[in-house]
């Protein structure tokens, strides 16, 4: 078939595939980021069978406070049914399991290329002149009424071990606090990157990260993995991509982003807070999960964002974020 062990070079040609497999909803009406786009494509999860759902790519994307955007999102594109998934994977839902258990031993190094090579190079934005900096993209409010801000959710966070200078990509959820800010929340102190953050701590030194969306779809499904620590990504991604991952060093601290991202964000110095969190229970798909309403101080890290580059026309891709009753899939 035309998706067999596909390797796609970035989601633009991610998203092509999946509108010849027609596993792809095109939305050119007006849609509020803030409001309306992620209700919209959680109700697939509340009443359609798996085989029925798609993926969603919004070209018309509006604020809250009437704002429009150059970049699109695409939504759902990942896990919204096991055919999408193995269509990430360039394989058939069946082969899914088969596919993972081959990368084992066999992970494909990243590949450097030039700065002219990469198209993630084509706008490229340095602080103090970042305008709108990280607010110029259409991030989303995936809950409404319960999220206190835009969050990136399906960014990949790039750091390296301050020690050995090992890599680790992994998701997590970024609250856009301001132009050059962003919160980031690794939830326990056993996640790499709350890893990485403690040894810089213990070090005296700041956490350097860099943040991209975009790129081949394997490179999220690598960061989602659940790893051994010091396990490089990047190398799990270009074995289930079938092709090394095109990487371009990031523009203000020593570590390789994707080439073909279609945003990254560096220079993002970890700095820790402390920030009094009301939690609420039970309610998984918020912004805090708990049993029960208690109040309590949770570790935030912050960080700063230098410098901005993207490609031209930058194309969002976020994640779903379910309730328990609608948890059966993710995208």
């Amino acid at each position: 078939m035309e998706h067999r062990n596909k390797i796609y070079r970035d989601l633009r040609d991610y998203i092509d595939a999946l509108a010849r497999r027609e596993l792809l909803h095109v939305i050119d009406e007006p849609i509020s980021k803030d409001t309306e786009l992620v209700p919209l494509v959680r109700l697939q999860f509340r009443g359609l069978p798996e085989p029925q759902r798609k993926a969603f790519w919004f070209r018309n994307v509006t604020d809250a406070r009437g704002r429009t955007f150059d970049g699109s999102v695409v939504l759902g594109s990942l896990g919204s049914s096991r055919t999408i998934y193995g269509a990430a994977l360039g394989v058939e839902p069946t082969e899914i399991g088969r596919k993972w258990a081959s990368i084992h031993g066999n992970h494909l190094p990243p590949r450097p290329v030039g700065r002219a090579d990469a198209p993630v190079k084509e706008v490229v934005v340095r602080a103090p002149d970042l305008g709108d900096g990280v607010d110029r993209f259409p991030h989303l409010i995936s809950t409404p009424g319960f999220d206190p801000a835009p969050f990136i959710t399906a960014g990949v966070w790039v750091t390296r071990d301050p020690e050995t200078g090992a890599y680790n990509l992994g998701i997590y959820r970024g609250m856009i606090k301001a132009p050059d800010r962003i919160g980031c929340a690794t939830d326990v102190p056993t996640q790499h990157l709350a890893i990485q953050w403690e040894k810089a701590r213990r070090l005296g030194k700041h956490l350097e990260v860099a943040v991209f969306i975009g790129g081949p779809p394997a490179l999220l499904m690598a960061a989602a993995s659940k790893v051994p620590y010091g396990v490089d990504e990047y190398g799990i991604a270009g074995a289930l991509n079938g092709a090394p991952i095109e990487v371009v060093p990031a523009e203000t601290f020593d570590a390789m982003v994707p080439a073909r991202a279609e945003l990254v964000i560096d220079r993002t110095k970890f700095a820790m807070t402390w920030s009094p969190l009301r939690i609420a229970a039970p309610m998984a798909h918020g912004t805090v999960v708990a049993r029960f309403g208690i109040s309590r101080c949770d570790p935030l890290r912050n960080s700063l964002a230098r410098t901005i580059t993207a490609k031209n026309s930058v194309g969002i891709r976020s994640s779903v974020n379910l309730g328990p009753a609608e948890l059966t899939g993710v995208a």
